[in-house]
């Protein structure tokens, strides 16, 4: 999945987040390659970059500014290694993608509250990205394009 939104998006971060930033995380992190591509990449290797699953499947060998942790980021987001690692207004970026099925309808609300805690007043951002079915009348979106490509295969999916 993280290919096909490389590939849509051009890049991995799409919110304008400060330069040098400190520390990025990333919720429902998967196989890790999204928060290891950010720590590689030369505008955000300054940062500690944060990946956080239920599923322990990342690699070990990563960057020395990559960490991962087994966690349920909904419940245990704050106490996140005894809150030593993640603390109000610490963030520049917390991105998610991909995170909806494991996420309860009634529980975005505090996910979201609990994000805005974390982030870094005024300057830091949250990124989320879900997918969805898209459909529209006509050529309005050229069939050569990545969203009328990644369009296409989500909804043969559904």
């Amino acid at each position: 999945m993280h290919c096909l939104f490389e590939l849509l998006f051009e890049e991995n971060i799409v919110a304008p987040i400060p330069s040098n930033p400190t520390l990025i995380v990333d919720l429902g992190t998967g196989s890790g390659k999204w928060a290891i591509d950010v720590a590689e990449d030369e505008k955000t290797s300054s940062a500690k970059v944060i990946g956080i699953d239920l599923s322990p499947i990342q690699p070990t060998d990563v960057p020395e500014n990559v960490e991962f942790y087994c966690e349920d980021f909904i419940v245990e987001l704050h106490q996140l290694d005894g809150g030593r690692i993640l603390h109000e207004s610490s963030a520049d970026l917390i991105h998610s993608r991909m995170v909806k099925s494991g996420v309860q309808e009634w529980q975005w609300d505090g996910l979201v509250r609990r994000v805005f805690h974390f982030l870094k007043p005024g300057v830091g951002w949250a990124q989320f990205t879900e997918g969805t079915s898209l459909s529209w009348d006509g050529d309005a979106v050229h069939q050569s394009s990545h969203l009328y490509k990644v369009s296409s295969l989500c909804n043969e999916a559904d």
